[in-house]
């Protein structure tokens, strides 16, 4: 969604917006990597939970309403026909025009009599437009929150199977879900992103966002007691194990 927004918002050409928007995910992406190996730190020092709280969820949604645009700033840039096609009843005009014969290359998006790409959303004449920087911002704080988030998740989940019989299937589950939920929300964001615009889209991530953060503070101590009860009873297991070893190899001495 990166491009499309910088497209609608700051009105740059194809080639300008996808050459800076894939120089933000560039950086955001060795932003990722760094918090993916500094994790080990953190985990360390700190309770897991408490990690995927502070530096997972919560960023997640801080993330996500910075995307929201600040009141007071101007509206996008609109094309000159957009009032007419929404006073009609129309939701946009039509940005990505179909090509006349099918060709290996994209499309240009429709633009104006300067070769401008401008808004095509009726709900840019009413909603103020959204800064560069939250873009930037935005980002890169939700690439390196996400880096935290699937790792602590996942390292929750184990702890909290522990030695369970079926663990490398509910792990196969947990990783097919999270794999289906980016198939099937692609094209909803992109939906409600075209219908409301930002406003609507990131106020319904961020309130996601927000009940993973109750779900999380329910099952905080369930999880950590489940956890620790785990590692306790293997390690008692493995002790039993040791010392029956060692009592097997005396008897044999």
């Amino acid at each position: 969604m990166t491009t499309p927004i910088a497209l609608d918002e700051f009105g740059w050409t194809e080639s300008e917006a996808t050459f800076k928007t894939s120089l933000i995910l560039s950086v955001s992406f060795f932003v990722g990597i760094f918090c993916f190996f500094s994790l080990g730190f953190f985990s360390r020092r700190f309770d897991d939970r408490v990690l995927l709280i502070v530096i997972g969820l919560t960023p997640l949604m801080v993330g996500r309403l910075l995307f929201m645009p600040f009141p007071g700033h101007d509206s996008p840039e609109t094309s000159s026909n957009l009032t007419d096609i929404c006073e009609d009843g129309g939701q946009h005009r039509e940005t990505y025009p179909k090509a006349d014969s099918w060709s290996w290359r994209n499309v240009d998006c429709d633009t104006d009599e300067d070769g401008a790409p401008l808004c095509g959303h009726c709900w840019c004449l009413d909603q103020p437009g959204l800064a560069v920087w939250q873009l930037v911002v935005g980002t890169v704080l939700l690439f390196a929150a996400y880096s935290f988030t699937v790792v602590l998740i996942q390292s929750l989940f184990s702890k909290t199977m522990g030695r369970h019989p079926s663990i490398a299937l509910w792990m196969g589950v947990l990783n097919a879900t999270a794999a289906g939920s980016r198939v099937i929300a692609s094209p909803i964001v992109t939906f409600v992103y075209d219908m409301s615009g930002l406003y609507v889209l990131c106020g319904v991530l961020a309130a996601l966002m927000a009940l993973c953060l109750v779900a999380m503070a329910i099952i905080f101590v369930r999880i950590g007691s489940g956890a620790k009860a785990k590692m306790a009873n293997v390690e008692i297991v493995d002790f039993r194990q040791d010392v029956n070893e060692d009592g097997d190899d005396d008897m044999d001495k």
